[in-house]
C-alpha cells in the first residue's frame, strides 16, 4: 500500500504548498496512472485474442480521458459507438442479455471459408451476404467471457504503487 508523507517544505501556508506542490504532483501521478492502466487494458485484450487478423479496434477503443474526479479509462458510449462487441467480450453476455451471437450469413478468412474441426479459429468471420462461398452460421456457443476489465482491476493496486514510487 503507498504511504504519503506531507513534510512542510518552507515557512508559507501549508494551503500554498498543496496548491503549488501537492495537487500538481498528485495531477501527475493519476495522469501516469491511467496511462498505465490503458496499457494494462490493451494488454489483457491482446492476451484474450484467439483468432488472427485482429484490427485493435477493442484495444484502441480503451482510453485515458480526464474527468471532474480526475481521470477514467473506457468512455461507455464511445465503446457503445466504436466497439459495440466489448459488453460481449468482456463479460460472455451481450448487453441485451443474448447469450450467443445471431445468425449471420459470410465466411472465414484466412483458412477455410467454411471451417470443420480440424481448422477451427484459424480465421476470422468477416459478415458479407455477397461474397461467393458464404454460407449461414448459426452460432449455438456461446461466446466465452475475456474478463479484461476485471483482470485489469486486479492490477491496480500494483500500477499505483509502481507510479507512486516513481512518479515525482
Amino acid at each position: 500500500m503507498a504511504r504519503v508523507i506531507i513534510k512542510k517544505l518552507n515557512p508559507k501556508s501549508l494551503e500554498s504548498e498543496v496548491r503549488e506542490f501537492i495537487i500538481p504532483l498528485s495531477e501527475r501521478q493519476m495522469f501516469h496512472m491511467s496511462e498505465e492502466t490503458v496499457k494494462e487494458i490493451r494488454n489483457k485484450i491482446a492476451e484474450s485474442l484467439q483468432r488472427p487478423g485482429s484490427t485493435g479496434n477493442l484495444a484502441s477503443s480503451f482510453f485515458s480521458e480526464k474527468t471532474v474526479d480526475g481521470y477514467g479509462i473506457g468512455n461507455i458510449d464511445y465503446l457503445n459507438t466504436n466497439a459495440k462487441y466489448w459488453h460481449w467480450q468482456n463479460y460472455g453476455v451481450a448487453q441485451s442479455g443474448r447469450r450467443t451471437p445471431p445468425m449471420s450469413v459470410g465466411y472465414f478468412a484466412p483458412g477455410e471459408a467454411k471451417p470443420n474441426v480440424n481448422s477451427f479459429r484459424q480465421g476470422r468471420f468477416i459478415q458479407d451476404s455477397s461474397e461467393a462461398g458464404g454460407y449461414l452460421m448459426i452460432p449455438t456457443k456461446p461466446i466465452e467471457a475475456k474478463n479484461y476489465i476485471e483482470k485489469t482491476i486486479a492490477r491496480i493496486s500494483e500500477i499505483a504503487n509502481s507510479v507512486l514510487s516513481t512518479v515525482k
